[in-house]
């Protein structure tokens, strides 16, 4: 997470640049996704695996506890794919830089 937050905000010439002109930025939906979307995305997934583990922990029953950690792990995971594998649809950014 913490080299997600040095990439987003000093690395990426996406968001740097994006930072420059942000109404311009909001126009266009490639750049949108990496200055809004895709870091909400997975600050909500975080907070889901947050939330299933710290309630996971009060349980006493051990099939509640499994069950309550896969549900919100699953939805933090259908979270963190969502949020990864939209990039791949969209062209102008390549996956990998190299």
């Amino acid at each position: 997470m913490l080299l997600g937050i040095l990439m987003y905000l000093f690395f990426s010439t996406i968001t740097t640049s994006a930072f420059q002109n942000m109404g311009e930025a909001m126009g266009n939906s490639v750049v949108r996704f990496w200055i809004v979307e895709h870091p909400t995305i997975m600050l909500v997934a975080l907070v889901f695996a947050h939330i299933g583990v710290a309630r996971a922990r009060k349980m006493v029953n051990p099939n509640s506890k499994h069950r309550t950690t896969l549900i919100f792990q699953g939805i933090s995971l259908a979270l963190i794919l969502y949020g990864t594998t939209l990039t791949w649809s969209l062209a102008e950014r390549p996956l990998l830089p190299f």
